[in-house]
């Protein structure tokens, strides 16, 4: 029995917001919802690669061609790529993957100094993780200036093991390229799943998709975003929002979005003054950010719910009827 089979109780994703769906490992295999909702980009978050791998390789005849598919992945601690199936999950998806990234400086007519796509040396998979590196002497574009890490960091795998805030800003800068991506390609029914081993059971991935609600609207407070997030899925009692709330980092990656999203991210609002968490920045820096913003699918928010997110008072939870 292969693994896809295995999962065959599968649930329907849920719907973020108009380019983004979520649910649990078992989404994989609704392959008539993947190819029918336009899924070309697939974050899987928490899932060991090794068996992301086995899932990909069984799924890949059923996907769009170039499916890009990236994994944050906090299980092994030392991913093997001498096994045929990672090796080849990992060159396949990091090269769609850092295509992608130089076809969007080329719309922007910026010289990319990207390296051509030939298989790396094998030092490079024994260690095929990103390492941050701020230090990057790659040249500034205008999707650089949408992204909390350097786009030269994404062009070199899709496996990202990272953790606490720095996982929040990995999350955050896949969905913004991938959105780039869509808006830049002009094909709007194209659509971004985001899969985790139990989906709406996961505190850790309701933080990640809380998160992702923040960046795009500011000025929304936790718990606004926590009821908005519960307002698209049915998430169990056995769910603490204590465990959601207090994630490792993402205390820390709200108060980096106040300081860099309020102003000129996102979810800019004009006309706000900046609070003790704004660095201080040039109207043409200002200005800068709010062109490189243009080229991004904000997520639209269902007007009926908007209604639920005045008061700043902690909402009661939604009922799930």
């Amino acid at each position: 029995m292969t693994i896809l089979e295995q999962l065959n109780d599968a649930d329907i994703p849920q719907r973020l917001d108009n380019h983004i769906f979520f649910g649990s490992i078992h989404s994989l295999t609704r392959t008539n919802f993947l190819l029918e909702n336009g899924i070309r980009y697939i974050i899987n978050v928490d899932i060991p690669t090794e068996t992301l791998s086995h899932i990909y390789h069984e799924l890949r005849p059923s996907l769009f061609d170039e499916t890009v598919i990236v994994n944050i992945d906090n299980f092994d601690s030392q991913i093997s790529m001498e096994n045929d199936l990672v090796r080849s999950y990992h060159w396949y998806n990091s090269s769609l993957l850092q295509q992608l990234i130089h076809y969007l400086d080329f719309l922007d007519d910026i010289n990319n100094n990207g390296e051509p796509l030939t298989p790396p040396p094998e030092s490079h998979y024994r260690n095929a993780y990103v390492q941050f590196d701020h230090g990057s002497n790659d040249s500034v574009s205008a999707l650089d200036n949408l992204l909390y890490g350097n786009k030269s960091e994404y062009s070199r795998t899709n496996i990202f093991r990272v953790a606490n805030e720095a996982k929040f800003q990995v999350f955050n800068d896949l969905i913004t390229i991938f959105k780039c991506s869509i808006a830049q390609n002009g094909n709007m029914n194209s659509n971004i799943l985001i899969v985790s081993g139990n989906g709406n059971n996961d505190e850790n991935l309701i933080s990640l998709l809380m998160s992702t609600v923040l960046k795009a609207n500011p000025t929304f407070n936790v718990y606004q975003a926590l009821q908005f997030v519960k307002s698209t899925t049915v998430i169990p009692d056995t769910v603490r929002d204590e465990k959601i709330l207090w994630a490792p980092g993402f205390i820390n990656y709200q108060e980096l979005i106040k300081k860099n999203e309020m102003y000129w991210g996102l979810g800019s609002q004009k006309g706000l003054k900046p609070t003790s968490f704004a660095s201080p920045i040039s109207n043409m820096e200002r200005k800068q950010r709010r062109r490189d913003d243009s080229s991004i699918v904000r997520p639209k928010l269902p007007q009926q719910q908007q209604s639920s997110f005045c008061s700043i008072e902690r909402p009661k939870r939604a009922r799930c009827d």
